[in-house]
């Protein structure tokens, strides 16, 4: 019986690799093996010139200039000169070419705001209508601290004028000298005196609950600010990290992707969880209160929590154990990875194309009573024409993958196909081989061509039409996505429990920033796996309904 099968199969197989048309197609995403993980590797490297953003900050700086030509007044003298700092600003981003995500920005930036300081001092020092510049209200210093500056003595303005020159002309040397270690130095220095002064606060607000053990409004602030103490000795701990092992700031550097990965977990970690009330009025920080109940947002503020945790965790495990994750590194396995899903979904197409009329051509041609006529049963022939379409489907994937990780080894080293991915499984870290983890991600994702090829094989077996079989497959899988995040974002849930959001997982992959929006902002959390066992159900289901109509049915044609 079994070789009955396999030589039907064979034969349907011989079949559609005598089209054509199917062949190219199939080449073709083959090919795309070889093609994808180079222009992935391309895209990865951002060749755009970093000082466009510059050029055109000059640009603005001039013209801002230009229209403080013929100035009067001393407030328009002073606009001049932080116009001019302005464009001395861009001018040394330009020429050390800094784009707005380098570790110099932020010293530039300190430099650029020290430097309106020292203007606005020197306006000061020369005798300037003070009343005058604390009305102008700039844009560059608050009224407030230009305020506090009118109340120093001579001397004390002295003082201050001369400590922001020396900050600023070690900020200076720091970006000549691209000194991210002093950088560091003076980032920790920073976040200790914040430490210190936030212990302080926690001292005096404790002393204060001595006298007023009952004030709710003091024991809130206590606990607010000991969660900011404990959120910035965090970040201290990062920073002396960084400084101790000598990481750099550069955007090719995995641990220093990973670093900042760290801090800004830990700085979400740090959101505070609002009350009934406060949510009640207002929401909570990124969501709004009309979009999830009380009860959905301390079941999502929990599940992120522990979501962040886990992330920290493996941040720092793979600090520690020198194992580069995915998204922090461009290599072998990062190239396989963002393309893989690109030949599913291709694949999948095709498959709505061939699987569109394995049946439904045999009605159209008259040939399906010469099948039956055959001393072989009807499931049989059936079940030959099904399981020809899952092996080109995952022939074809398989054999894409593989040219692709040939391809990208290659191109990035073969020996980053050894290294392990971290993963957080039942709540332990631990390190899955790559074979075996893309392997995992390509069956889960699979799940849609399951369920794909049962729709296409029951329209065109039962329908015995090619058109609508295709056109419903096709419809139905592109759609899924979309649908899936206008229902999200329009605050549907019931989404969550119908196959719709699990038919093209791997759009689900490609576009999982949108799906961690729908989860933090709407409290809509997808489940692949069930999603995938979903289908898996109603794809047997489908089948089972197309062989056993397929059985009985009176066949005319």
């Amino acid at each position: 019986m079994i070789g009955r099968i396999l030589s039907l199969t064979y034969n349907e197989l011989l079949k559609q690799f005598k089209k054509i048309s199917i062949t190219v197609i199939i080449a073709f995403i083959i090919f795309l093996g070889i093609l994808l993980p180079v222009i992935a590797q391309k895209l990865s490297v951002n060749n755009k010139d970093i000082n466009d953003r510059n050029i055109v900050g000059i640009k603005n700086a001039e013209i801002k200039i230009d229209s403080f030509k013929n100035v009067t007044t001393n407030v328009e003298k002073l606009q001049l000169e932080f116009a001019l700092i302005d464009k001395e600003y861009w001018q040394f981003m330009k020429d050390n070419n800094i784009g707005y995500k380098d570790w110099r920005n932020d010293v530039l930036e300190g430099y650029e705001l020290n430097a309106y300081r020292i203007a606005i001092l020197n306006k000061i020092l020369n005798n300037v209508n003070k009343k005058s510049l604390v009305d102008a209200k700039f844009f560059e210093v608050s009224s407030e601290e230009i305020q506090e500056y009118i109340t120093l003595s001579k001397e004390e303005l002295n003082k201050k004028l001369n400590e922001l020159v020396k900050i600023n002309e070690d900020k200076k040397n720091i970006v000549k000298n691209n000194d991210y270690m002093k950088y560091l130095s003076d980032l920790i220095k920073h976040q200790e005196d914040i430490l210190a002064l936030q212990k302080e606060q926690i001292e005096r607000t404790q002393e204060k609950l001595k006298v007023k053990a009952d004030d709710e409004s003091l024991k809130i602030n206590l606990e607010s600010l000991k969660n900011n103490s404990i959120s910035t000795e965090k970040i201290l701990s990062i920073y002396k990290y960084r400084y101790n092992n000598k990481i750099d700031f550069k955007e090719n550097n995995w641990k220093n992707k990973t670093l900042k990965d760290i801090e800004q977990c830990e700085m979400d970690l740090g959101i505070h969880f609002v009350s009934e009330e406060q949510f009640n009025k207002g929401g909570a920080p990124g969501i709004q209160s009309d979009r999830m109940n009380y009860e959905e947002y301390k079941e999502i503020y929990n599940k992120n929590k522990i979501d962040l945790q886990e992330k920290i965790d493996r941040d720092w495990y793979s600090l520690n154990n020198n194992i580069p994750q995915l998204e922090f590194i461009t290599d072998a396995r990062t190239l396989v990875n963002s393309t893989y899903n690109i030949f599913v979904i291709l694949t999948i197409l095709l498959l709505i194309i061939i699987g569109g009329g394995v049946v439904a051509s045999e009605f159209s041609k008259g040939t399906i009573r010469l099948l039956i006529i055959r001393p072989v049963a009807r499931w049989k022939i059936l079940l030959s024409k099904l399981l020809s379409l899952f092996i080109i489907a995952y022939g074809t994937i398989i054999v894409s993958v593989i040219i692709s990780m040939i391809t990208s080894g290659f191109i990035l080293g073969l020996n980053s196909l050894q290294t392990a991915v971290v993963k957080t499984i039942g709540g332990k870290i631990v390190e899955v081989p790559y074979v075996q983890y893309i392997l995992t991600e390509i069956l889960m994702s699979s799940a849609s061509v399951l369920f794909i090829i049962s729709v296409v094989f029951m329209i065109s077996t039962l329908a015995k039409s090619t058109a609508l079989a295709v056109s419903i497959s096709t419809i139905l899988y592109l759609i899924a996505m979309p649908l899936t995040l206008i229902l999200g974002f329009s605050n549907e849930k019931w989404i969550v429990n119908t196959i719709i959001p699990y038919i093209n997982q791997s759009m689900i992959n490609i576009m999982h920033g949108f799906i961690e929006m729908l989860q933090r902002e709407n409290g809509i959390v997808l489940n692949n796996n069930l999603g995938s066992i979903q289908l898996v159900i109603v794809s047997i289901i489908m089948l089972i309904i197309t062989f056993l109509i397929f059985q009985r049915k009176d066949i005319k044609n």
